[in-house]
Formats: C-alpha cells, sequence, structure tokens
C-alpha cells in the first residue's frame, strides 16, 4: 500500500503521469479483488483528490499500520529516480515537489526528512545548484544511512 499511496501523491503532484498511479492501483486490485480500500480506489480512478482522502481515511482507521519510514524509503526511492539532471528541469522538479509536499499529512510534511520538500529548490533561486542537489540528495539517502532509526544526520 505504501507505493500505491508514493504514486498517488507522486501522480497527484505532476511527478508522474496519472497512468502510472493507475496501473499500480489496477494491478493491486487484481491481486487482491476483496480489498475494499482497493475496489473505492478503483472507483474513484479518476479524481485524486477523492482518491487521497479515501487513501488517507483508510490509513486513519488503522493508524499502527501506516510506516512513515516504510513510506518515506518509497517515496525517496521513486523521487530519486525522477529528479532530472539538467538544470531547467530541476527547477520544474522543484516546484513539483513543493507541491508534493503540500500533499503530505501536516504531520509527515513536518517530519524529517518530509520538510526538505518544502525549500530543497530554494538555493536555485540565488544560483546554487549544488546546495539544492545536495539537499535532494540528503532526501533520497535518508532511508539508506541509519538516520531514519535515530543517528546523527
Amino acid at each position: 500500500m505504501k507505493t500505491l499511496y508514493a504514486y498517488l501523491l507522486l501522480s497527484s503532484a505532476g511527478l508522474l503521469p496519472w497512468s502510472a498511479y493507475a496501473e499500480r492501483l489496477h494491478a493491486a486490485f487484481l491481486a487482491q479483488p476483496d480489498n475494499g480500500l482497493l475496489l473505492e480506489l478503483e472507483w474513484e480512478t479518476a479524481d485524486p483528490l477523492r482518491s487521497a482522502a479515501l487513501f488517507w481515511g483508510w490509513w486513519s482507521e488503522r493508524w499502527g499500520d501506516f510506516d512513515p519510514a516504510a513510506f518515506g524509503k518509497c517515496l525517496s526511492r521513486e523521487l530519486g529516480r525522477l529528479c532530472p539532471p539538467e538544470l531547467e528541469a530541476l527547477r520544474r522538479f522543484g516546484e513539483k515537489t513543493y507541491g508534493l509536499w503540500g500533499l503530505l499529512p501536516g504531520w509527515l510534511a513536518e517530519a524529517e526528512p518530509f520538510c526538505a520538500l518544502s525549500y530543497a529548490d530554494d538555493p536555485l533561486s540565488w544560483g546554487d545548484e549544488a546546495q539544492a542537489r545536495a539537499i535532494y540528495g540528503e532526501f533520497f539517502r535518508f532511508y539508506e544511512d541509519g538516520t531514519a532509526a535515530g543517528e546523527p544526520h
């Protein structure tokens, strides 16, 4: 579910085409046709906001089932694959990651490393591409280097 939720958010923010989320959803539903959430999401495939609300409502009922670290690892891996090498594309990427940050539930958006999505592209405004890439790089590697387990950053 964490990968499907990540794809929903990435697609809603314009980082992936909506079809990428829809394909993941269809595959998940075919694998688990008796899953009520997947059935509801199938019905709402055309409405990103309704889909996000359904997803978050489902998780809020099963609070213990949402693992921020597992979700963050999935989201950071997918974002790392999408980060472009060209400067102009990085500017657009930054706008979209800021939009993605705005789609996260507030408590998650304020937590490390997710909060970095709100400012990672700021250095581009004064021409510091290297610093912006460093911030994104820290986000992409956050769950690989032990930081999520409480080690110093």
